[in-house]
C-alpha cells in the first residue's frame, strides 16, 4: 500500500501511549517502531532458539533487531527430574523420597502455581542435597534455649520459647506459646552457605505445620547473646527474604530472642520447658494443660455480696467483716474479672473462687483524698479517684492543711516576692488553662507561678551576691535550678545548650534472665518525667522515680542510677545500671539492659544476675522501623483502670492471634 510500512515484531506506538500497528501509515505522525522497519521488502530480523540460547534470523517480516534479540536470549532449562525431596517419618528422624511437585501447569499446584516444571515454594531438590538437608544436625550457631517477644505488626503478647538441640539429644526444635502449649518438629539447615530454617511440626498444636524463615545474629548484652527468628505464615510456600520483610504481619512472625551467653556461668533458661525427652510426654503435657483449662469453671462476680462496694473504706468497713481489698485486679474462676476491687465472702462462709492479682488487705486503705474547695480550710473524706484519692486517713489528716505562702525571686532587686496563685479543683477556674490535678493536691491551674517556692527556699536561692545557676540533668536532659555551691552549677543559657537526655524513653518489651527468674513478658515504659512504670507477667505494675542527677557512666557506656519505687508504703530504694544498644539490630529495635537491685547498685550485668537482683533484656521499636509500634504494650502512670484496660485487651489479642496463627 502506498505510503505504508512494516513493522516486527511488534505493532508501532504512538508518543501518547496509544498502541498503533504493524503495518503504520507514514504519512500519520508522533508514532516509533522499536524493531525491524520494512518499507519496499519484507526485511529478515532475528528471533531466539531457546534450545541454544542464540539469536537466528527470522521468516522476512518476522523477528526483531539483533541488539533487541540478544539482550533477552536465554537458554531455557530443561525441566526438572529425578529430584528428591526431605520428609518426616518420626519424630526424630527424615528421609529422601522421590518428588512429587512437578507440573506443566497451575492446576497441578493447589495454593502456588506451576514454575518451570515444579510449583513454586517446592523444597524439592537433587539426590546429594536433600541427603545433606536430612542428615544435617542442628548449628551450634541455634543450639540451646531462646526466650524472648514477638515484635511485628499485630504481635501476640507474652513470652515465646524456643529450644534447638542435636537429634540425639530428642526433638531437634521445641517451640513453648504464652499458654505453655508445646510443639516439637525437625529442623532443615544448611548453615554453612545460609541463615534460612525450614521447621516441621509433628506434635502439638502446631502440628502439621511447616514454617519457612530465617535467623539473624543481633547486638549481644554482657549475659546473653540475641537473635531474631522471623517466619513465613503457617504453611506458606514462601520465606520472607529478611527479617524487615516479616515485620509486616498478617501470618508473619518475628521474634527477638536471648540465649544465655557463655561468658555468664549464672545465667540458666532450662527451667522453662518440662524436663521431657519423649515426644509422648509433651503431648500429655499439653493434655494436661487443656483438661486444667477446661475444668476451670466461671465464677459470676455478682455472687460476691462485698462486690457492691467501690471504695477500701466501705469494703473493709462492711457490716458482714467478711470483705478485704485488692490493691489489683479480682479475677474470679479462670478469667472473670470483677467489677470493684472488694472480694470476700457470703454469710455461710462459701469460697467464691476468686484470686487478687495484687496485695489483699483488711486495713489501711488509701482511698482518702482532701478536699481544696476552701484551701484555706480543707477537709479529709473517702473518694473514689485513683489519681487523687491516694492517701491513708492517717497521711490525708497529717497532710491536709492549708497550703503555706509562696514567693518568687525579683530578678532585678534579688528579693523575694509573694505570688499570686491561683488554687483550683476545675478547668472552669482557670480560663485559657486548666486545673493541673495531680496528685493529692492542692492543685494549681497549669503555667501558674510554676518558679514559686516558701519563702526560706526562695530566701536562699534568691541575693544580691548569686546568679541564677542551673544543673543539667543528664537522664531527662532538663535544667533545673541549683546554688553556686552545686558542682558543676551553670548559667541557664549555658545549659540548656548542651544539656542532653540518655534516658530510654518510650515503652520497651523482653524477659527477665536473672536466677530465679519470672516467666513471661515483662513491659517497661519511661516518661520524661524521669518516671519509670513497669508491669510484671502477672499484671501487677510498679512506679519508681529515677534521679538523674545521681547518675554516673562508666568507660563501656554502661551507667548508674538510682531511684525510688513510689508505688509501695513505704517508698523503697531503687539502684540501677543500664545500657543501650541503638547499634545493628538490622535497624528494626533498640535494645536496653537493665540490671535493677534494692540494696546497693550493681558493679555489672554479671552481679545484677544474683543475689537477689533483676536482669532484663528489653526491645524498642527504634524510630525508623517500619510496621513495628509497642504502643498497646505501654505502661500508664497512675492510671489504674487504664491498667486493667491494658490487660483485659492483652489477652484479647493472643486468643485472636493464636485462633489465627494455629487454627486454635
Amino acid at each position: 500500500s502506498e505510503f505504508c510500512g512494516w513493522c516486527s515484531p511488534a505493532p508501532t506506538v504512538y508518543k501518547n501511549g496509544t498502541v498503533g500497528s504493524r503495518c503504520q501509515n507514514q504519512t500519520y505522525n508522533d508514532w516509533h517502531c522499536n524493531g525491524v522497519y520494512s518499507t519496499q521488502t519484507c526485511q529478515q530480523g532475528y528471533t531466539c532458539n531457546a534450545t541454544s540460547g542464540q539469536c537466528i534470523l527470522a521468516p522476512p517480516g518476522q523477528g526483531d533487531t539483533l541488539a533487541n534479540c540478544e539482550a533477552n536470549c536465554h537458554k531455557t532449562p530443561p525441566l526438572p527430574s529425578n529430584l528428591s525431596i526431605c520428609v518426616i517419618v518420626s519424630p526424630t528422624v527424615q528421609q529422601c523420597q522421590p518428588c512429587t511437585d512437578y507440573c506443566t501447569n497451575d492446576t497441578q499446584c493447589p495454593f502456588s502455581y506451576c514454575d518451570n516444571g515444579l510449583c513454586h515454594g517446592s523444597t524439592c531438590t537433587s539426590q546429594d542435597k536433600c541427603n545433606e538437608l536430612c542428615n544435617s544436625d542442628t548449628p551450634p550457631l541455634l543450639e540451646g534455649i531462646w526466650r524472648g517477644v514477638m515484635i511485628q505488626s499485630g504481635y501476640g503478647e507474652g513470652e515465646y520459647d524456643m529450644r534447638f538441640q542435636k537429634r540425639t539429644e530428642g526433638p531437634q526444635v521445641t517451640f513453648q506459646r504464652p499458654d505453655g502449649q508445646i510443639s516439637t518438629g525437625t529442623l532443615q539447615t544448611d548453615s554453612t552457605v545460609s541463615t534460612d530454617i525450614l521447621i516441621q511440626f509433628s506434635t502439638g498444636p502446631m502440628k502439621g505445620v511447616t514454617l519457612r524463615g530465617g535467623y539473624s545474629p543481633w547486638e549481644p548484652s554482657d549475659v546473653t547473646e540475641q537473635q531474631a527468628f522471623f517466619f513465613g505464615a503457617p504453611n506458606s510456600q514462601e520465606a520472607p527474604a529478611t527479617d524487615q520483610d516479616a515485620m509486616v504481619g498478617n501470618g508473619a512472625t518475628v521474634y527477638a530472642m536471648s540465649r544465655c551467653s557463655a561468658k555468664a556461668p549464672s545465667c540458666n533458661f532450662s527451667s522453662v520447658f518440662p524436663t521431657y525427652a519423649d515426644d509422648e510426654l509433651f503431648e500429655a503435657h499439653n493434655a494436661r494443660l487443656l483438661a486444667d483449662a477446661a475444668d476451670d469453671v466461671e465464677v459470676d462476680p455478682s455472687s460476691d455480696p462485698c462486690q457492691v462496694f467501690s471504695t477500701c473504706s466501705q469494703c473493709i468497713g462492711a457490716p458482714t467483716g467478711l470483705c478485704g481489698w485488692c490493691t489489683g485486679e479480682v479475677i474470679y474462676g479462670n478469667s472473670t474479672p470483677g467489677k470493684t476491687q472488694c472480694a470476700g465472702f457470703d454469710s455461710s462462709g462459701k469460697p467464691l473462687d476468686w484470686r487478687c492479682t495484687g496485695v489483699f488487705q483488711k486495713e489501711g486503705c488509701a482511698d482518702y483524698g482532701c478536699d481544696w474547695t476552701n484551701p484555706q480550710a480543707p477537709t479529709c473524706s473517702v473518694c473514689n479517684n485513683s489519681n487523687t484519692c491516694t492517701l491513708t486517713k492517717d497521711q490525708c489528716n497529717a497532710t491536709c492543711t492549708p497550703p503555706p505562702p509562696q514567693y518568687k525571686c525579683d530578678t532585678s532587686s534579688k528579693t523575694c516576692l509573694p505570688c499570686n496563685i491561683t488554687y483550683c479543683t476545675n478547668d472552669t477556674q482557670c480560663p485559657g488553662s486548666y486545673c493541673n490535678i495531680e496528685g493529692p493536691g492542692p492543685w494549681q491551674c497549669h503555667g501558674d507561678a510554676p518558679a514559686c517556692a516558701t519563702l526560706p527556699a526562695c530566701n536562699a536561692s534568691c541575693s544580691h551576691n548569686q546568679t541564677d545557676l542551673y544543673i543539667c540533668n543528664p537522664f531527662s536532659g532538663q535544667c533545673v535550678p541549683t546554688t553556686n555551691s552545686t558542682p558543676g552549677a551553670q548559667t541557664k543559657y549555658v545549659c540548656e545548650h548542651n544539656c542532653t537526655s540518655i534516658a530510654p524513653l518510650g515503652t520497651w518489651r523482653g524477659v527477665e534472665v536473672n536466677v530465679g527468674f519470672v516467666k513471661g513478658e515483662w513491659d517497661f515504659t519511661f516518661y520524661n518525667d524521669s518516671s519509670l512504670h513497669w508491669r510484671r507477667p502477672d499484671g501487677a505494675t510498679f512506679m519508681a522515680a529515677l534521679d538523674g542527677l545521681n547518675m554516673t557512666e562508666g568507660v563501656d557506656n554502661t551507667i548508674s542510677i538510682t531511684g525510688k519505687i513510689e508505688s509501695v508504703s513505704p517508698a523503697q530504694e531503687i539502684y540501677a545500671i543500664f545500657r543501650i544498644d541503638n547499634q545493628g539490630n538490622d535497624k528494626l529495635i533498640d535494645m536496653l539492659f537493665w540490671g535493677q537491685s534494692n540494696s546497693s547498685t550493681p558493679s555489672d550485668f554479671n552481679s545484677a544476675m544474683v543475689n537477689g537482683n533483676t536482669m532484663h533484656i528489653l526491645n524498642a521499636c527504634r524510630g525508623s522501623a517500619a510496621n513495628c509500634d509497642f504502643s498497646k504494650s505501654a505502661v500508664f502512670p497512675n492510671e489504674d483502670t487504664q491498667v486493667v484496660q491494658v490487660e483485659t485487651r492483652r489477652l484479647t489479642e493472643i486468643e485472636l492471634f493464636e485462633r489465627k496463627l494455629y487454627g486454635k
